[in-house]
């Protein structure tokens, strides 16, 4: 048994009423789908990804501008760690020409188009591949 991973386009991660911009054949990751981790690893990941939700529900409630910047900051926090974690290889052009590397830290992700920055966090903690039957002879 392996972890699979996935070549996935940019333009999948964006909600598909995103047409602000155009990724290229070039623009892609690659993936390991979080549901193929060992289980007491996903289970770290569900629970990380429940306590921010968590926080950001309760700064959500409270009006409080310093909880919501600290919800924010937390989940900004987590995608970092779930790229980190998940994306095996990150290729991605800006519209310079120049390359976007994988955001190592939460402020690298505000060099990330808005729709992109946003459709990470669900695209990562939902995605499961795409492919045939997994099942291999040798």
């Amino acid at each position: 048994m392996r972890i699979r991973s996935f070549r996935v386009p940019f333009s999948r991660v964006v909600p598909n009423d995103a047409h602000e911009v155009e990724y290229g054949p070039g623009d892609y990751m690659v993936v390991r789908p979080l549901f193929g981790l060992p289980a007491g690893e996903a289970q770290e990941w569900a629970e990380r990804i429940a306590d921010v939700r968590r926080r950001a529900l309760e700064a959500s409630d409270s009006d409080d501008p310093k909880k919501v910047e600290k919800a924010g900051d937390a989940l900004d926090a987590l995608v970092v760690a779930m790229i980190d974690a998940l994306v095996v290889e990150w290729n991605l052009e800006a519209p310079d020409g120049s390359r976007i590397a994988k955001p190592e830290k939460p402020a690298d992700l505000a060099v990330l188009p808005l729709a992109l920055r946003h459709g990470l966090f669900p695209f990562m903690q939902s995605y499961r591949g795409d492919a045939p039957d997994p099942t291999t002879s040798s």
